[in-house]
């Protein structure tokens, strides 16, 4: 699943968002209610964010911190830069020790926006956790 994930991330970097949305399909026949299946497809332009927001209840339950992190990407992802900063801001700091962001500087969803400052302040908060 998370291959397929990957995959069509990669495919959307390159523009090819038929084969992208593709891979997200595939992945999601293997856990049908994975967030980041969904959110792949909403980029791609072959499924809905209300599809993500559907799948991000599901997940709320069983991994919360898990939810938060991709319910910031789909905000980032819709242009909504700020209101994913402060989301991720206040997840890692609320966060008990260990791995909980650790993924974020290289999540294909936020790769497109890392460039913009607002995100700075939730990688510098990365950094003093990983001390």
């Amino acid at each position: 699943m998370h291959a397929a994930i990957g995959r069509g991330a990669a495919l959307l970097r390159a523009g090819r968002r038929d084969e992208a949305g593709t891979s997200f399909r595939d992945a999601l026949t293997l856990y049908p209610d994975h967030p980041l299946g969904h959110l792949g497809l909403a980029i791609a332009g072959r499924g809905e964010f209300d599809a993500v927001e559907a799948a991000l209840k599901v997940t709320d339950r069983a991994k919360p911190i898990e939810s938060a992190l991709v319910r910031a990407q789909s905000l980032a992802a819709q242009g909504h830069e700020p209101a994913a900063a402060d989301l991720l801001l206040g997840v890692i700091r609320d966060a008990p020790p260990g791995f909980a962001g650790w993924s974020l500087p290289m999540e294909p969803f936020l790769l497109q926006v890392t460039d913009r400052t607002v995100f700075t302040p939730v990688f510098s908060l990365l950094s003093d956790r990983a001390r």
